[in-house]
């Protein structure tokens, strides 16, 4: 049996075993299996309904003047980039933290399912509400 080892958290045995790709360990896995999906799901609302969008859209929704509220429809790609950046470094995070506490850890990717789907809950409320008939939704 070959063992190849491309990094110390990658290990690949061939001769028909068991492939392992232990980078984040199985009792951080279900968070980041919960937020992958809400991650790709805003990206992929983001490119289906982009054609749909009005040309300026109010992304700022804290700025008091209205027409500095009013950003270019591109800016709605902000959220699903903001999205996979906090994926990114929060399994950077636990990865690299994986020496202290496991319950602060998991607490840290409970924090990361949520904050994605705080994202995406904000990115369908904007596109529902920006479609021609989101009003009528």
């Amino acid at each position: 049996m070959a063992k190849i080892a491309i990094h110390p958290g990658l290990d690949f045995t061939l001769a028909g075993k068991k492939k392992k790709l232990p980078i984040i360990r199985a009792y951080y896995r279900p968070f980041f299996f919960a937020a992958l999906p809400a991650n790709i799901l805003s990206l992929t609302l983001v490119v289906v309904f982009f054609k749909f969008l009005p040309p300026v859209i109010p992304l700022l929704g804290s700025v008091l003047d209205r027409q500095e509220r009013l950003v270019d429809k591109i800016w709605i790609f902000t959220l699903p980039v903001i999205a996979t950046v906090i994926n990114l470094v929060h399994a950077g995070v636990i990865y690299f933290g994986r020496k202290h506490k496991v319950t602060l850890l998991r607490i840290f990717g409970l924090i990361t399912v949520f904050i994605q789907l705080l994202l995406l809950a904000v990115l369908l409320r904007l596109i529902l509400v920006l479609l021609p008939l989101g009003g009528l939704l």
